[in-house]
């Protein structure tokens, strides 16, 4: 079931044979109570970052067998592979650092086959691999018939798809610029996906618009909901009270100040939407909505550990930084089809979860 209707408790689950559910409902989920007989991850290049929130409750899945099922386990780097390990419980390689330590850093240095040996025997232990010319593997269809139809756009049409065009350019480079291309391979993605719906209809490059604007005002309405304050970063760094704290801040919040960086929220892995930052000794900064989510597994939402330093943190010390163009943000209107792609410039905006 879904939405309201979905059943949430240990019970219910234990009446059937089989639980299907999505990565990004694993927050609170009751199947992280259950022991199951086998788990199989599809699509798992989900996990592949191994210190995210999602590859995290992915590990905490108590399970007898464990299976892991994709066509692009990698697609960056050997690094990705270390989350599906941890992820699959193969000691010792479950652990990112004996994985970087043994495979990945040997595997890395080229100019020598041998390097590849110990990544290469791993895999052999875990991994079948087939393609359509496998034996035994049963592959019949039809010819391909392709048929190529070409419409022409009206004016109109034309120069709205040329202006989401030229845009979805822009921030392309931008990120190239930033040299976090690779990082950032699943914001590229949303934004082509952006641009075959202003191909097919500007209507639907609005709609993406609208959703995207509404990411930002659910931050917003968490903000408000959980007490956060919002602060200016003048503010934030103002308020520290050790001069090497203040040098962490302005360090850490200087990029929120200019259009053309890009902030990553270390939790979700994206671009940072509502940046708030922790009470830690050195604060680290998260998008509003994973850190209340990391927070509301233990004590009520009330406090917690930081995911990155895991120093105490509590809820009522939490601060939302106010980007300086915040306000531009809120006066753009999503019937406008560039409005959510300018958004992004502010460093506040990001795609929603169905664009990823």
């Amino acid at each position: 079931d879904s939405g309201n209707k979905r059943r949430v408790d240990t019970a219910a689950l234990a009446e059937f044979d089989l639980v299907i559910t999505a990565y990004t409902l694993l927050v609170q989920s009751p199947v992280l109570e259950c022991d199951w007989h086998r788990l199989v991850l599809d699509e798992s290049q989900n996990v592949k970052h191994h210190n995210s929130q999602q590859s995290r409750l992915v590990a905490k899945i108590r399970a007898a067998r464990r299976w892991a099922m994709s066509g692009t386990p990698c697609t960056t780097s050997i690094d990705d592979l270390a989350g599906h390990f941890a992820a699959l419980h193969v000691p010792p390689f479950d652990s990112p650092q004996i994985f970087q330590m043994v495979v990945a850093k040997p595997a890395a240095e080229v100019g020598d086959k041998q390097n590849l040996q110990p990544l290469l025997k791993l895999l052999s232990t875990c991994m079948l691999r087939h393609t359509k010319g496998s034996e035994g593997v049963q592959c019949e269809v039809p010819p391909i018939s392709i048929d190529n139809c070409f419409l022409t756009p009206s004016d109109s049409e034309q120069a709205s798809y040329a202006a989401v065009h030229d845009k979805v350019l822009e921030k392309v480079a931008q990120l190239e610029r930033a040299n976090t291309f690779s990082r950032f391979i699943g914001r590229v993605n949303a934004l082509l996906l952006r641009l075959r719906m202003a191909s097919d209809h500007a209507s639907l490059a609005e709609q993406a618009m609208a959703r995207l604007h509404e990411a930002q005002k659910q931050a917003m309405v968490a903000a408000s909901e959980a007490n956060v304050p919002t602060v200016s970063i003048a503010s934030a760094i103002g308020s520290a009270k050790r001069p090497i704290t203040k040098t962490w801040l302005t360090d850490l919040l200087a990029p929120l100040s200019d259009p053309q960086e890009i902030v990553e929220c270390p939790v979700c892995l994206d671009q940072v939407v509502g940046p708030t930052i922790t009470n830690c000794d050195f604060p680290h900064m998260f998008c509003l909505c994973c850190i209340l989510e990391t927070m509301a597994e233990s004590h009520q939402g009330k406090c917690g550990r930081c995911p990155l330093c895991r120093t105490q943190i509590f809820a009522d010390e939490l601060r939302r930084i106010q980007t300086p163009g915040e306000k531009a943000d809120e006066a753009a209107t999503a019937t406008e089809p560039m409005a959510g792609l300018d958004a992004m410039d502010a460093g506040e905006a990001k795609p929603s979860g169905g664009f990823e």
